[in-house]
């Protein structure tokens, strides 16, 4: 069986991170799975952490611009 998994590549994960550091983000953690990005947000006041998917991070990045 052929494990075909595309994974995003480093430069995509990358600028990934920087736009939700730019977008003041306070990071978490980051998890790379096939095909996305999943950047947990760690909110000041906050101990839950929220998820920002791969497409949330799009969408930052086009207002950032």
């Amino acid at each position: 069986m052929s494990n075909n998994l595309k994974f995003p590549p480093t430069v995509e994960i990358k600028r990934a991170i920087a736009a939700a550091e730019r977008a003041g983000i306070q990071i978490g953690s980051v998890e790379i799975q096939p095909r996305k990005i999943i950047i947990i947000a760690r909110d000041s006041g906050d101990d839950d952490p929220k998820e920002l998917t791969y497409s949330e991070w799009k969408a930052i990045q086009r207002e950032i611009r």
